[in-house]
Parts: C-alpha cells; structure tokens; sequence
C-alpha cells in the first residue's frame, strides 16, 4: 500500500475527522451495549438512542471503507458526512435529554474539522444546522416537560461558539494552506534553480570540484576529463582523498598553507595538459567546504594567442616590406658579382655567406609573416587513421630515401582540427624525428602511435624517434622561436607548431616515458570533446 507523505492541512484534517466519526460512533454504541442498562446514560428513549447509533455507525464504517477504496476526497461527500454526523449526535443528545446529557458538545470537533476541510460557506450551513439542531432538540424537551426554557441560554451560547469554532478554524486552515502553498512554490523554484545550475556547471568546460574535510564530494564530468587517471586508469575523483590527487593535492596543501595564492598551475603527468587550479573557501554554518574550478589553460592561451596573432600581423607586414627591399637588393647585387671572372676564391666563399644568410633571413620572415596572418582555423571533424597514412605517403614521395614510419592507429578515431594545420604540426614533428633518427642510426625510422586519456575525454598521438633524444635542460626552451638544437634549422619549426596546437585547442608537449632516459617522445592532445555532464 502506497504510504501518504506530505499531507498539507486540510488532508491531515480530513485524516482526523474519519478517525474521529469511527472513534466516536463505536464508543457511544459500544458503551450503551456493554452497560447493558439504559438508566447509566439516563436515555429517555433508548430504541431511538440504538437505532441512531447503530445506523450512524454503519454510515460512517461504509463511508471509510468507500475512501479507503477510491482514496479521493469528493467536496459533496465531505459536506453530507458533517451534516450526516451534526444530525445523528442532534438525535442523540435528544434521546439523552439534550444539552444536560453533553453530547451536543460533540458537535464542537465536528464544526471545527468541517471550518478545515469545507469552504466557508459549506462550514457555516454546517454550524448553522449544529446551532439549529441544538435549539430544535431543546424545544422539542420543552415540549415534551422534559426540559426548561432556561436550557435556551446553554443552547444558544453552544451555537455562538459553534459558529466561532467554524470561522476560527476554517481562517487558521485558509492560513496554513496559503502557507503550504507558498512553501510548495518556494521548494518548487529551488529545485528548478538547482537543476538548472547542475545542468549549467556539467556543461561547463572549466572542471568543477567541492572538497570538505579534505574529500571530493562532487565532481562534474570536465573535472574528470582534466583529471584522467594515473598511467590512463580512470579516476573516481568523487570520495578521493584530495592529498591522494598527485600535483592537484600539492598544490591544495601549498594553498591551504599560503591563503593568499588561490591560482595556481600544474601539468598532468599523463596528458601533459597546463591546468590552472582556483580555490575558493566556502564556510558555512554546517560545514567548511573548498571550492576548486580547473581550467584548462590551452584555452587561455588560445585566446591570448589571438590576440598576440592580430598584433604580430601589423608587425610582420612592416617588417615584410622594410627588411625584404634591402634584403633583395643585397641578394642581387651578390648575385651580380658572383658573375664577375675577377673574383678570388676567397671572396666567392664570402659571397656564398651571404647568399646563405640571405636564404635563411628569408624564411624567417616567410614563417613568422605566415604564422602572424594566419586566420581563424577552421576546425573541423577528422579521421586520424586515413589522414595520417595520406600525409606518411606524401612525406616519403619527398624524399630521396624511403623512411620507415611505423603508424598504429585505429579505425574511427575523429579529432577536432585544422586540417592544414595539423598537416604542419605533423610534417614538422615527423621529418625533425625522421632527420635525428637518419643521423644517429643511418636509417629514417618514426614510430607513431594513438592514446587515449578518456573515451570522452580526447585522443594523443606520440610520435617517436630513434634520435638522441632532448635534454631535461633543453626541454622547456625546444618550443621557445629561434631555438634549436641542431645547424642548419631557424629554430621556428617547433615554435609554430605549439601556435597552431593551440589555436586549435590542442597541445604539444615532449615528455620522458623513462624517467632514467633522455629519449622522449612528441605527444599532440587534441581537443577536448564538447559532450560534458554533471555527475
């Protein structure tokens, strides 16, 4: 059987009455039954007194029973019980020679139970017919000799507090019911308000955390993305000790210690993806809680990229214009002298300098002129698998001796990216790799190979070499322009790709699976998927 809960006053009312007529008809019927002598009552007419009780009892058994079955409150069924019960204890309270006997007194929980669960005009014809009855039973007793018009008085203060019991109720149930309803309205909105904010921080892209007592207690579905297990496990997150959560629980304890220095950055060991980490303290009454928001800081310097973009684009076409003229006039002139027969070897060996310096002032300027006027990328859904196979083969059709790339990629693994882009990023990384290896070992050897953080959360691509590998000292300059570790390069080439990564919401990190080991691999973090919930 289904359990009631949250009765608003008038159901709680209409409970009480039910149990009130049944408590009441039973107890009058089986008090005149078991004393088994009318005189204990002082009844002037008993069959009267039985036959009203007994039938008044049965009304009210099947009334209870029809409820019980139906479970709905019908207004009209309402109004004829409370008439039904005012009549039968009117007949009663006569049987028992009237006001003297008490009964009509029984009429007071009936006013004020029909003032809770009646509108007001059907609680006043209710205390009507109660104050009526009692003056009706009492002219009938005059009548009869068995009563004096001095009980007039009794009878006509029973009706004025009859009547008064009615509007008091019926005003206090009016009250608690507009107060319920308020209160129902109020709970209403909260809970509105509150599914909207859930469903506003799941679809957050920044990661959501609240700790207290130095547990999660809840986490959003970024929160997790950013948050990617340990060696690519998945991490619970929600009842994690906070200490237990690597660089994000030192860096809690650093705050906890320092209030002063609520932002701060770490780079997940996995993924290698820049996170800035806020704190926030919330107290309260019943609780001292933390709130953390994670954001991924590719996105902040995607939108700072843009900017740092448009300004370098007025700076490139000036310095393309002002650098170019005189370089193509000492270019020519070099070349013009080049064809003198007057020459030294010496001075052709000089010459050479120049045109070599020449050349390579010259693609400077191409790649940052290229870089600075690039346009918003056009990112878009790709395959890896097939793309990558189509740019392994271009790069081989380019090259003199055929490279070995070795390329482990499943089928319907989709990005979000440039295409032009991310052929660049590639093709750099790939011949850099394919250049190191050839030198060290005599053979152009690249392994590329997929991971994944999450399902949700993205894919990476490691792009290995059989090189030398990169020192730990070099390793936070490689991306910085116009540093290279080799002769020949401009020192763009690793510099622009970490621009385009993060224009198209990805990253670019070199990392060391060996921690005893200088050979590391090129890991690319595509972009987060834009699919987030709250859990």
């Amino acid at each position: 059987m289904t359990q009631e809960i949250n009765l608003n006053p008038v159901d709680r009312a209409q409970r009480i009455l039910r149990v009130y007529r049944l408590a009441i008809s039973a107890i009058l019927l089986l008090s005149y039954v078991v004393s088994l002598n009318s005189s204990f009552f002082q009844i002037l007419s008993p069959r009267l007194y039985l036959v009203t009780n007994l039938i008044w009892f049965g009304m009210v058994v099947f009334s209870s029973i029809s409820r019980l079955i139906s479970r709905q409150d019908h207004l009209a069924v309402n109004s004829i019980n409370s008439l039904i019960d005012l009549i039968a204890v009117a007949i009663l309270a006569y049987a028992s020679g009237g006001i003297n006997s008490g009964l009509f007194f029984l009429m007071l929980p009936e006013a004020a139970m029909a003032g809770m669960i009646l509108p007001l005009r059907l609680s006043l014809l209710s205390a009507s017919v109660a104050s009526l009855s009692t003056l009706f039973v009492q002219s009938l007793l005059i009548f009869d000799g068995t009563s004096t018009a001095a009980s007039f008085v009794p009878s006509g203060l029973l009706g004025l507090v009859l009547f008064a019991t009615t509007i008091v109720f019926g005003t206090l149930g009016q009250s608690l019911l507009a107060s319920q309803d308020r209160a129902e309205k109020n709970a209403r909105a909260a809970a509105a308000l509150r599914a909207m904010n859930d469903s506003i921080i799941a679809r957050m892209e920044t990661g959501v955390l609240v700790i207290e007592e130095n547990f999660v207690r809840l986490a959003n579905r970024a929160a997790k993305n950013l948050l990617c297990g340990r060696n690519g496990e998945d991490l619970p997150l929600v009842s994690e000790n906070i200490g237990e959560l690597g660089r994000l629980g030192d860096r809690h304890n650093d705050w906890a210690n320092n209030q002063g220095a609520a932002f701060r950055t770490f780079t997940h060991p996995y993924s290698g993806i820049n996170i800035q980490v806020q704190f926030t303290r919330l107290r309260t009454d019943e609780s001292d809680q933390t709130l953390v928001f994670l954001e991924d800081a590719r996105r902040l310097r995607q939108r700072a990229q843009q900017l740092k973009l448009d300004s370098l684009g007025h700076l490139s076409a000036g310095l393309a214009h002002e650098v170019r003229n005189p370089l193509s006039a000492i270019s020519q002139a070099n070349q013009l002298l080049q064809q003198s027969e007057s020459l030294s070897d010496e001075d052709k060996t000089f010459m050479d300098v120049i045109d070599r310096h020449c050349i390579r002032m010259n693609e400077i300027i191409d790649v940052v002129n290229q870089l600075s006027r690039r346009i918003e990328p056009k990112i878009q859904s790709i395959e890896l698998g097939p793309f990558v196979e189509e740019l392994v083969g271009e790069i081989n059709e380019s090259r003199l001796t055929h490279a070995k790339m070795n390329v482990e990629i499943p089928d319907n693994c989709m990005i979000q990216f440039d295409p032009a882009n991310l052929k660049q990023v590639l093709t750099n990384i790939i011949e850099n790799g394919l250049r190191y290896s050839e030198a060290e070992t005599g053979s152009a050897l690249v392994d590329l190979s997929l991971g994944s953080h999450r399902e949700d959360r993205g894919y990476f691509l490691d792009i290995k070499d059989k090189g030398p590998g990169i020192s730990r000292d070099q390793v936070n300059d490689i991306f910085n322009p116009f540093f290279t570790t080799g002769s020949g390069g401009i020192g763009l080439g690793l510099y622009v790709a970490k621009e385009l990564c993060e224009v198209n919401f990805a990253a670019i990190h070199y990392l060391y699976p060996d921690p005893n080991s200088d050979q590391g691999v090129f890991r690319v973090s595509f972009r987060v998927s834009e699919e987030l919930s709250w859990e």
